[in-house]
């Protein structure tokens, strides 16, 4: 589930903040748990382009058991994360 929200007034520029999450489910031996946050200026150069830039953060939990449907058993973890500054470009059709 997610969520993203969008601040303007009148003019060019405004502020855009999302925000991600996974549900880990374990179906086929593995879960996976993902969290995902952005904070970002967004400005409009033309009805068809814009250019942002902030802050985004990405957190996931990745963990293998040894058999399915089940929480417990886990053999192997992997957990990482990564931040920092973010510069895009948005072409809309």
């Amino acid at each position: 589930f997610g969520a993203e929200a969008g601040f303007w007034q009148n003019g060019p520029v405004g502020m855009i903040l999302r925000f991600g999450q996974t549900v880990p489910a374990n179906l086929t031996g593995g879960t996976a748990l993902v969290t995902e946050f952005s904070a970002l200026l967004r400005m409009d150069v033309s009805n068809g382009l814009s250019v942002h830039f902030g802050y985004s953060a990405f957190w996931a939990h990745f963990r293998d058991h040894l058999q399915r449907l089940t929480d417990a058993g886990g053999h192997e973890m992997l957990e990482l994360m990564m931040h920092g500054p973010t510069l895009g470009v948005d072409v809309r059709f």
